[in-house]
């Protein structure tokens, strides 16, 4: 079990004074101070190095801190000194920040819309870039160290934290054997989990991996143990965005793009964090409707160039003539039932929401007569279309001839199935007249596996 860090002192070289404890974590304590010198409030995180660490974890850390403070950019946190204190302990003092850890806040709304996920992940994106160009990988990128801050009317403006040291810090806080992990295993990428070379793209897996979360209000893999994850960023395909919470309303070209980001081999994801950013902001852009497939390359989807962001999608399939089920009584718009655009009302002019079907401001109803005809029976035709007895209209033919037209009107394998339905409950019937003997026993059989594969499906053993 790791060495707890005993209570500072009250003054580290006699300069930060350390007030209260903002947090805890594997790595050292956060601490809210005041630099005496200076006379600010700053934030202190003390780490001290647990019995037999790693002996040159101490140099290192030190080393990567100063190389972390040497980035100077608007969405990285600020660090103003590092060092070593009485009893070996060491220290760095960072701009302190009046906000909350992104992951607290998903933890709060469970997930954010798409527009404000990519608002963040694009400041992330920034940081990333600045620390990149200086050759410094975080390697330890997920929610607990993006900062939201609020300035002016912007209440997620990010701060990204811990930058560089995460390696060096767990090394010494943590006797590390061949083997570890160091990072958080459900953001790490599969060249980070079998301990190769890292670089910018590790980091834009745990971006991916972050808005996975960020988007879905899930995790990338179920969280099912250590060993289970490890398998899963190794060898598992991430399920699409889209699929795993279809109610989140997420484009297609940013499931596609954050799919990109887990990609399991580097060469396949962004060569960078700038080329992420730009991918996330065009998917926004995009209006390519939703039946476009995210799993399609991405330079289809939101590349800009041969293929625009909006260009409408085209298909080379024909399904054929759809079943007729006397709907043609029924009118229908000769438009798209649904505006690719905001919805204009007629009375006032105010600009109301894609789907809208009523003016927020005037209450005037933005639906076509046509269209308020068609969803009024829709739902009876539908009905009709399936129980052969159900009239589409007050008005239509009586029972007997409604069936029989209904019946003609299905298709030839609707017709064959329901023929089958008829076979089994005959087969059910003379099983149940012979009174369970042997015949009986195995005509009941029968017809209870044939019954189970017309209503159910054949019976396939799960894939593993």
């Amino acid at each position: 079990m790791t060495e707890s860090v005993p209570p500072p002192p009250r003054v580290l070289r006699d300069r930060y004074r350390l007030d209260v404890k903002l947090g805890e974590g594997g790595m050292g304590v956060v601490y809210r101070g005041v630099d005496l010198a200076l006379e600010r409030d700053v934030a202190v995180k003390l780490t001290r190095a647990a019995p037999g660490a790693d002996p040159s974890a101490a140099a290192r850390f030190l080393r990567e801190v100063k190389s972390a403070a040497r980035i100077r950019h608007e969405h990285v946190v600020e660090v103003f000194d590092v060092g070593e204190a009485e009893g070996g302990d060491l220290f760095y003092v960072m701009e302190l920040l009046d906000g909350e850890p992104l992951s607290r806040r998903l933890t709060r709304e469970r997930r954010l819309a798409p527009a404000s996920a990519v608002h963040v992940a694009a400041q992330v994106c920034e940081a990333l870039t600045a620390a990149h160009e200086g050759g410094i990988v975080h390697r330890d990128l997920k929610p607990a160290n993006v900062m939201l801050l609020r300035r002016g009317r912007d209440d997620a403006f990010v701060k990204l934290i811990d930058f560089g040291i995460s390696k060096s810090a767990e090394a010494l806080t943590m006797p590390t054997r061949t083997g570890d992990l160091v990072g958080t295993v459900g953001y790490m990428a599969p060249e980070q989990i079998k301990g190769e070379r890292v670089d910018a793209r590790t980091d834009v897996y745990a971006l991916g991996a972050m808005l996975y979360r960020a988007l879905t209000g899930s995790p990338v893999f179920e969280d099912r143990g250590l060993p289970a994850a490890v398998h899963d960023h190794l060898q598992t395909a991430p399920m699409k965005l889209r699929e795993r919470a279809p109610e989140a309303g997420i484009p297609p070209a940013l499931d596609a793009a954050v799919l990109r980001c887990l990609a399991k081999r580097p060469a396949d994801r962004f060569a960078s964090a700038a080329s992420v950013a730009e991918a996330l902001r065009a998917s926004l852009a995009s209006t390519t409707p939703d039946a476009a497939d995210a799993s399609a390359p991405l330079e289809i989807l939101i590349a800009s160039g041969d293929v625009p962001p909006d260009a409408p999608l085209t298909t080379e399939s024909d399904p054929g003539p759809a079943p007729q089920f006397e709907l043609a009584e029924i009118p229908l718009a000769p438009t798209s039932m649904a505006p690719l655009g905001p919805r204009l009302c007629a009375l006032c002019g105010t600009e109301n929401q894609r789907y809208a079907r009523a003016c927020v401001a005037c209450g005037d109803e933005l639906d076509s007569p046509e269209q308020v005809e068609f969803r009024a029976r829709a739902g009876l035709a539908l009905a009709s279309s399936v129980i052969p007895l159900v009239p589409s209209s007050p008005g239509a033919l009586s029972a007997p001839t409604r069936a029989g037209t209904s019946l003609q009107a299905l298709t030839g394998s609707a017709k064959a199935r329901l023929a089958l339905h008829g076979a089994v409950a005959l087969l059910f019937l003379n099983a149940w007249a012979f009174g369970f003997g042997a015949l009986s026993t195995l005509l009941f059989l029968a017809s209870l596996i044939l019954w189970i594969n017309v209503f159910v499906g054949p019976l396939r053993r799960r894939p593993r």
